[in-house]
C-alpha cells in the first residue's frame, strides 16, 4: 500500500474516504461532489482499479492501494488513515464494496447501513424471505448447492408451470443469470456451467415473472428515503438477461409511481436500510409490483448519471452533506423535479474479432449527446455478450421527454458500426 503523491497534507480537514470507487464512470464525479462541499478526499482500491483510474483522477487527491477490498486486507490501513486524519465518514458506490464499508464503519464509528442489513439484501435468498415475511409479493423460490438437487427439483414441478430464473446468491450485473424454460434440464446443466466454482456451492432458482421491469433511485436524507424516479429498463436479445437500455424517468401513471414508492419504503424499512443511496429492481406484473433486488449505492450503468441530469441533484453530494451537517440542523429534503428526460443505450456488436469502429466521431458532434463510451478496441476478440461486464460501450443522451429520449438514444446507437472479421 502506499500513495500516489508526495504531497504533503498537514492541513486536511473533514476527510472523506471513498472506498472501491476508482471507477471511470463514477469516480471523478464523486471526487468533484465531495471537493464542492469543501470535503477532503482519500481513495482506497485495488492496484488494478486505481490503474484503471489514472488516467481520469483528480490530481489533488490521496490514492492508496489494498490487495483485496475485504475486511481483513483493509481494516489495517483504513484505522491507520483515521488515525492520521480527520476523517469523517467512508463511503462506497461500488457493489462488492458495500458489505466491507459498512463493516469498517461500524468498527470506526462512522454513519452507515448496519452490516446485517447489508448482508440481508446481497442475500438474495435472505432479502426474498424478509420481504415476503413483510406481506410483500415474492416469486417462488428454491435455493440449491449441487447440480443434482436442481435437477430434482425441476424434474418434479409440473409441465406447464412457466419458466424459472438461476442465479447466483449475491452477483450482480446479470452475472451468472439464466433463464430456463419448460424445466428444461440440458437448460439447467448450460446455466450451472454459467456460474463461477464458488457460485455453484450456492444458488437460486426461482420462478421467472412475465411482468415490465424498472428500478426506483434515491437516497436517504437524514433516514428518510427520497425517491428521485423509476427507471425503464430494456434488455438485450437472448436468455441472459443483459440489460441494453435505460430511460429516466419511466412515463408511468402517477398513481402507479405512488404505489411504487409505498412499497419501497416498506421495503426499504423492513431489511433495514437508512443511510446513502438506493437502488431497488422491481416488475409490475398483473397490476402488482414485486421487488427484484435491493442495493445499498446509485443505479450502475450510467443511471446515477441519468438521474443528476434530470433531477439537477449531485448524486453523490446529496449524500455526503450529512457527513458534515449535524442532525438538528440540516437543509430540508430537496424538491424532486424531472427538468428533462435521458436515456443510456448499449451499442450492439455481433461477436468476433474486432477489426475497426465507425460513426463514433460523428455521434459525438450530435448536441444530444452527454457522453458516450467505448470499451473495446480494435483486435480484440468480442466474445457473446452475455453479462453486463462483456458489452462494447454506449451512448447517453438528453431529450424533453422520455419517449424521445428513447427514441433518440437508439437512434444514436445505430450510428456505431463494429467491423468484425
Amino acid at each position: 500500500m502506499g500513495s500516489r503523491t508526495n504531497k504533503v497534507y498537514n492541513q486536511m480537514k473533514n476527510v472523506l474516504i471513498l472506498f472501491g470507487c476508482a471507477s471511470h464512470r463514477q469516480g471523478p464525479r464523486a471526487i468533484s461532489q465531495a471537493h464542492s462541499l469543501g470535503l477532503n478526499v482519500i481513495l482506497v482500491d485495488t492496484q488494478d482499479n486505481v490503474e484503471n483510474l489514472s488516467a481520469n483522477a483528480p490530481q489533488n487527491i490521496q490514492i492508496y492501494t489494498v490487495s483485496s477490498k475485504d475486511y481483513d486486507a483493509c481494516f489495517p490501513l483504513i484505522k491507520s488513515l483515521c488515525t492520521t486524519f480527520p476523517v469523517i465518514g467512508i463511503y462506497t458506490f461500488e457493489e462488492y464494496s458495500v458489505e466491507t464499508c459498512s463493516r469498517l464503519c461500524a468498527t470506526l464509528g462512522f454513519i452507515n447501513n448496519p452490516t446485517a442489513a447489508i448482508l440481508r439484501i446481497r442475500n438474495k435468498n435472505s432479502c426474498r424471505q424478509i420481504l415476503s415475511e413483510n406481506g410483500l409479493p415474492q416469486p417462488e423460490l428454491h435455493i440449491f448447492n449441487n447440480l443434482q438437487q436442481a435437477c430434482y427439483c425441476l424434474q418434479t414441478q409440473p409441465t406447464g408451470g412457466g419458466d424459472w430464473i438461476l442465479k447466483p446468491i449475491d452477483a450482480s450485473g446479470s452475472q451468472g443469470v439464466s433463464r430456463i424454460t419448460n424445466n428444461g434440464i440440458h437448460q439447467l446443466h448450460t446455466a450451472f456451467s454459467r456460474l463461477t466454482s464458488t457460485q455453484q456451492e450456492g444458488f437460486i432458482i426461482e420462478k421467472f415473472i412475465i411482468g415490465k421491469e424498472f428500478s426506483l433511485e434515491g437516497f436517504f436524507h437524514y433516514g428518510e428515503p427520497i425517491f428521485q424516479g423509476i427507471t425503464e429498463k430494456a434488455l438485450k436479445p437472448g436468455s441472459s438477461f443483459v440489460e441494453d437500455m435505460h430511460i429516466f424517468p419511466a412515463e408511468l401513471p402517477i398513481e402507479t409511481r405512488n404505489d411504487v414508492f409505498a412499497v419501497a419504503k416498506k421495503a426499504l424499512h423492513c431489511v433495514g436500510l437508512m443511510f446513502g443511496h438506493f437502488h431497488l429492481e422491481f416488475w409490475i406484473s398483473d397490476c402488482q409490483i414485486i421487488i427484484g433486488e435491493i442495493h445499498s449505492r446509485p443505479g450502475g450503468d450510467y443511471i446515477h448519471l441519468l438521474t443528476e441530469v434530470v433531477t439537477g441533484i449531485p448524486t453523490y453530494a446529496a449524500v455526503f452533506q450529512q457527513y458534515i451537517e449535524s442532525a438538528s440542523c440540516h437543509e430540508p429534503a430537496p424538491t424532486i423535479t424531472h427538468r428533462c428526460a435521458a436515456a443510456v443505450k448499449y451499442f450492439d456488436a455481433p461477436e468476433g474479432e474486432l477489426i475497426a469502429i465507425y460513426g463514433i466521431a460523428d455521434l459525438q458532434k450530435k448536441n444530444q449527446i452527454i457522453l458516450t463510451e467505448i470499451t473495446v478496441k480494435p483486435g480484440e476478440i468480442l466474445p457473446p455478450c452475455t453479462e453486463s461486464g462483456k458489452r462494447v460501450g454506449c451512448v447517453v443522451v438528453r431529450e424533453e421527454s422520455s419517449d424521445k429520449a428513447k427514441h433518440t438514444a437508439m437512434e444514436m446507437a445505430a450510428y456505431v458500426h463494429f467491423d468484425i472479421l
